[in-house]
């Protein structure tokens, strides 16, 4: 089925894959390391799902946060987390909308797409107005899973399903091609292997975890895409690590603040 009516259907299906990434803390480390909130007082995120990893930057670093995120589901949880952890004062919006229907004068700092640009494609339009919400000076930040990691690697072994198959290499490539220079740094995601798959069988984390890759609940992913799927979270482990690698996408403004 279509993404859109899998999530419908499953609104908590990212809640569970999500819950044993620990994005929280290794992403925002990632994102900190390459300095990205550095000098960018505010933060704009798009598809922030619940934005547990801007919510963290606004809680640490004391960065005021604009939201743009479609789903109620995950608009309700940000909304969540703002109230329990005080942070009313550090939101300069937050719409519940796409961002094909947002518009704002305001401009930010760093602009964020962390696993959201999925919902884009190769959209030159969108592409534009993401960069024309940055402030002079600021950063546009797309993050994506690379085309060699399973998240990629599943959905295109299941032809049938409307799968997560664009990658940062995909993205990075058009948007050269486009004009727009951007620096590329990798980010490896890392899960104890244990965690999606025990010997011959994938764990209930595993099955949640190939289910949303593919939009389709377990009971109906057929025999052969369950072997396959195991045979390729099996390649991405070493040394009893599962690896989750993206590739982040760093589009500067060279303009002075």
């Amino acid at each position: 089925m279509e993404y859109t009516e899998y999530f419908a259907k499953y609104p908590d299906a990212y809640d569970k894959i999500e819950a044993v990434m620990d994005r929280e803390h290794t992403l925002y480390d990632h994102l900190q390391g390459l300095g990205l909130f550095d000098g960018a007082p505010s933060v704009l995120s798009v598809g922030a799902g619940s934005a547990l990893v801007e919510l963290r930057a606004a809680r640490e670093l004391g960065l005021r946060l604009g939201v743009v995120e479609p789903t109620e589901h995950f608009y309700r949880q940000f909304e969540a987390g703002v109230e329990k952890h005080g942070l009313r004062d550090r939101i300069l919006e937050s719409r519940m909308e796409t961002f094909q229907d947002y518009a704002s004068e305001r401009r930010y700092g760093l602009v964020l797409f962390l696993y959201s640009w999925y919902s884009f494609g190769l959209d030159a339009a969108i592409l534009e107005k993401a960069l024309a919400c940055r402030a002079p000076g600021g950063a546009l930040v797309i993050h994506l899973t690379t085309e060699n990691s399973f998240p990629c690697l599943i959905p295109k072994a299941y032809s049938q399903a409307a799968g997560i198959t664009l990658s940062s290499e995909g993205i990075s490539n058009w948007a050269r091609q486009l004009g727009h220079a951007h620096e590329y740094a990798i980010y490896d995601g890392l899960v104890p292997a244990e965690t999606y798959r025990k010997g011959d069988e994938l764990t209930p984390s595993g099955r949640d975890m190939v289910s949303y890759l593919t939009a389709t609940p377990w009971e109906d992913v057929p025999i052969d895409t369950r072997h396959l799927s195991r045979l390729i979270l099996q390649s991405c482990e070493f040394e009893g690590q599962s690896h989750l690698t993206s590739g982040t996408l760093i589009f500067r403004d060279s303009a002075t603040p």
